[in-house]
C-alpha cells in the first residue's frame, strides 16, 4: 500500500471538478502534512483550502504549469540521465526516474 502512494505522489494541482470535498478532510490532510518532516521543523508551507467553484475558478487560471489529478502518469526508467517529462499522443504524462541500482551507494 505504501509503496503504491508514493508511486502515485506527485504535485496535483487541478482535480476533477464534479467531485467536492468536504472541507473538513481538507483540513484532515493539513493536520496530516504537518506532521512530516520539514526542514529544521519550520513547517514553512502555509495553505487555503479551496472547495468551492468561485474560489477555484480563482485559482486554477495560475496553475497552467501544475500537474492534473485526471492524467495517466507513468514511471518509467530515466534513459542518458534526460529527466524531462513528455506526453505521448495518448496525452500519457511519461515521468522518468532513476534506477534503484543507480541510486544505492
Amino acid at each position: 500500500m505504501v509503496a503504491e502512494l508514493i508511486k502515485k505522489n506527485r504535485s496535483y494541482r487541478r482535480f476533477y471538478r464534479e467531485i467536492a470535498i468536504a472541507e473538513s478532510d481538507l483540513r484532515e490532510m493539513v493536520d496530516n502534512a504537518r506532521l512530516t518532516p520539514s526542514g529544521r521543523n519550520a513547517q514553512t508551507l502555509r495553505y487555503i483550502l479551496s472547495n468551492t467553484p468561485a474560489m477555484n475558478a480563482l485559482i486554477f487560471p495560475t496553475l497552467s504549469w501544475a500537474g492534473y489529478l485526471t492524467e495517466t502518469v507513468v514511471i518509467e526508467p530515466m534513459i542518458d540521465g534526460n529527466i524531462k517529462y513528455w506526453r505521448d499522443e495518448q496525452s500519457v504524462h511519461h515521468v522518468p526516474k532513476r534506477r534503484l541500482d543507480e541510486i544505492i551507494l
